[in-house]
């Protein structure tokens, strides 16, 4: 259910990017703003050439092909975008695709020899700490710590809402990217919108692969028939809740001071579940009052 959530919202939806699309009518204004440059940029160069003045004929020979190069990419950029957000789209179910193909018959069941995953782990807990344990320690986690983990989780959705903003803004701008691309002096701003293009790109497929590859390790565990194997399987289920946000705040330090500050955001999300576990409900407050007991106890 999780991973058709963050699917959902990671997947770049096409009709952002059809010819009829607002997408497509900005990115057009700024390619023209990016072809005007490209007419000032040949009117310096056949000045330089009849004038000997500004850009050497060596600069010339270097310029000319380039110029060329970025003038047909900058034309072409929109379409460029469109193919990489496809093959991200693709990419993404397609390798959640053979992870499920690669475990076959073997499926992750609720059904456990000994009941379901809540009757198995119930059944472990109540025997270790008895009936009445395991519900003092179910109400210890109280609604304060509930609100930061949903504030936690509302949180990466803004994030991944973010993300799909950022795409369409860098597929608009796009053509003065590739503008950016000529010059030794603002080169450096093509391989950054590069770089931040393709890792928010990259991101559906390398969350698919993780979240496939912990499907299929819960899917071959599972078939043990020792409990204790059974809970691994189950962890193993819970590890892409654990690698995910790591992985987004990855991919937003790209994005420079903007990121910096969405990160900044996410580990106070981080942050306030685990200080509300331990201020703010009944399991920490005993926690605490126990190691003050224990501390006195020392003294």
């Amino acid at each position: 259910g999780l991973y058709d959530f963050i699917a959902g919202t990671l997947v770049v939806k096409p009709e952002l990017f059809t010819r009829d699309s607002t997408t497509y009518k900005a990115w057009d204004v700024f390619k023209n703003y990016a072809n005007v440059m490209f007419v000032i940029a040949f009117l310096v160069i056949i000045y330089s050439q009849v004038t000997s003045a500004g850009i050497s004929n060596y600069g010339i020979k270097r310029m000319l092909p380039k110029i060329i190069i970025a003038a047909i990419l900058v034309n072409i950029s929109f379409f460029i975008c469109q193919l990489a957000v496809d093959l991200s789209n693709i990419a993404g179910y397609g390798i959640k695709a053979i992870f499920d193909q690669l475990g076959g018959s073997i499926t992750i069941t609720t059904k456990a020899d000994s009941g379901g995953w809540a009757e198995l782990i119930g059944q472990i807990l109540a025997g270790a700490l008895g009936i009445g344990a395991v519900l003092a320690l179910l109400l210890a986690v109280s609604v304060p710590v509930l609100l930061a983990a949903f504030f936690a989780l509302a949180l990466i959705a803004f994030i991944l809402l973010a993300r799909q903003a950022l795409i369409v803004l860098l597929i608009v701008i796009a053509p003065l990217a590739f503008v950016a691309y000529l010059l030794p002096n603002t080169e450096s701003l093509f391989k950054k919108w590069s770089k931040l293009f393709f890792s928010l790109l990259m991101l559906f497929p390398v969350i698919s692969a993780v979240f496939g590859a912990s499907a299929l390790a819960a899917a071959i565990l599972s078939t043990s028939s020792e409990p204790f194997m059974k809970i691994v399987a189950l962890g193993a289920t819970a590890l892409p809740l654990f690698v995910v946000p790591g992985m987004l705040k990855g991919a937003l330090a790209a994005t420079g001071k903007m990121g910096a500050k969405m990160q900044g955001w996410g580990d106070k999300a981080t942050s306030g579940v685990g200080n509300a576990i331990k201020n703010r409900s009944q399991l920490g407050t005993t926690w605490q009052e126990a190691r003050k007991h224990k501390q006195q106890q020392h003294a």
